[in-house]
């Protein structure tokens, strides 16, 4: 569905005699169909895609364990509307472009967060360890009705006035600039970042050779206490 259908589709209804040459010149409707992008989500809804294609989609069978092989995270999604906070544990970020500083986020469908996000068009992503940790099992779940998740964290309000947990690794302030719908279980926001900070560094991962170091030191600890055990076990049965 494109929104300048849409404008043009109100213009019609109210039977506005406008000469067709005048029409698309008049500084009003120019601009109400150039800035629709800026109206609130609340009155113009998702923007939808109209996904033709010739081919059946493939099971999950088949594209889960190629897509588990694609970089991925663990990331805190918060908005605030009115003096409600709220957040959800995602798992989609990624940087679309560099100038300005765009990033996309995937969400999954019909949480709380999504109509804060949509009519506060404000969104902040927190950087989460890749290992579960208390902000991963509080924000999780589902919150409980009229539950404050936030009541009682340690917080930083950032320059849009969202609250982001202070255990975060580092933080996104994001202004919502695109809502897609594409139809399946997950809706696409875009995001213009205008403030991010890091606020602990995310730990580095071992390199290869420390692993495997690691892992032949305990294979040698284990051979060489081999012979204790296999006696201590005698003994027990003796």
């Amino acid at each position: 569905m494109q929104h300048n259908s849409t404008i043009s589709g109100l213009i019609l209804d109210l039977n506005l005699t406008i000469p067709l040459a005048f029409a698309p010149n008049h500084c009003f409707f120019k601009e109400l169909c150039d800035n629709v992008d800026n109206f609130p989500a609340s009155v113009l809804g998702p923007k939808e895609l109209d996904v033709a294609t010739d081919f059946q989609p493939a099971s999950l069978e088949i594209v889960d364990p190629v897509a588990a092989l694609l970089p991925n995270g663990r990331f805190l999604l918060a908005s605030r509307l009115g003096e409600h906070s709220e957040a959800s544990i995602i798992e989609t970020v990624t940087r679309v472009s560099g100038t300005p500083p765009f990033l996309f986020v995937a969400m999954e469908k019909g949480l709380a967060l999504s109509p804060m996000i949509r009519d506060s068009r404000r969104f902040a992503i927190g950087l989460l360890p890749s290992h579960p940790c208390a902000l991963s099992r509080l924000f999780g779940r589902s919150p409980a009705l009229h539950e404050d998740r936030f009541l009682g964290l340690p917080v930083h309000r950032l320059p849009s006035g969202l609250l982001m947990p202070s255990r975060v690794h580092g933080w996104f302030d994001c202004e919502m600039v695109r809502h897609l719908d594409i139809g399946g279980d997950r809706e696409v926001y875009i995001g213009q970042v205008h403030a991010a900070t890091i606020i602990a560094p995310m730990p580095s991962p071992a390199p290869i050779s420390t692993l495997r170091a690691n892992s032949m030191r305990v294979s040698a600890a284990r051979t060489a206490q081999a012979p204790a055990r296999t006696a201590a076990r005698l003994r027990s049965r003796a």
